[in-house]
């Protein structure tokens, strides 16, 4: 039975789990935009979170969460329900992906009718989460491509297959596309997080990153 309750959660006790994340790729340009509207006194909605496995599994709020991480804030609001399974929880962050935050790309939302397919959903349940017509629904679901190290089979990007281009140069290109920016940019914000000392160096992935850039500097 499905009950939801609102409640301040500690950060380091939610779970992300990739598998349930509709996007592609996490933004580290919006979570810290977020935390700098939040510096500002800007009030966002609580993220999302559901009981699995007697764990808070994160299903909507990423960049939010990210951008707390950044401030050093140690809890957030939250909308915690129970009741859900993987799929339910997956859905319900398709559809709050959807509806707020940065637009899905087109690639992504093939990736994810792909996924809803393999959990049987229906064409016309899948076109009312994605919010996408029925009769366009082939054009995200019907080429494929497998990935080369994996074997895990992926739907196209949204640029058109070049002859003699493999997986990995194609979704390149899109992320490239969606996410460009400068190398100076780049820099400046290594920069700026390490004058205003924004690392997050509880977690064990940075403290690795840093020690990384620190050896190839020296």
């Amino acid at each position: 039975m499905e009950r939801k309750v609102r409640q301040k959660v500690d950060l380091n006790k939610i779970v992300f789990d990739e598998e349930l994340y509709p996007r592609a790729l996490y933004n580290w340009q919006t979570a810290y935009d977020y935390s700098m509207s939040m510096k500002t006194g800007v009030k966002f909605p609580p993220i999302t979170l559901a009981i699995l496995n007697g764990k808070m599994v994160l299903v909507d709020g990423k960049h939010r969460l990210e951008a707390l991480k950044l401030l050093k804030e140690k809890k957030v609001e939250a909308e915690v329900f129970t009741g859900w399974d993987r799929k339910k929880i997956f859905e319900e962050a398709v559809r709050r992906n959807i509806a707020h935050g940065r637009i899905l790309s087109p690639y992504e939302k093939r990736r994810i009718a792909l996924k809803l397919r393999g959990m049987k959903y229906k064409d016309s349940a899948i076109c009312d989460i994605i919010q996408v017509p029925e009769d366009k629904i082939e054009n995200f679901v019907a080429q494929r491509l497998t990935n080369s190290l994996t074997g895990e089979t992926i739907v196209k990007s949204e640029i058109k297959h070049l002859a003699g281009q493999n997986y990995d140069q194609e979704i390149e290109l899109t992320q490239k596309a969606m996410y460009s920016r400068s190398q100076v940019s780049i820099l400046n914000e290594v920069v700026r997080l390490l004058e205003k000392n924004l690392f997050d160096l509880e977690n064990k992935q940075v403290q690795k990153l840093l020690n990384k850039l620190k050896n190839l500097i020296i």
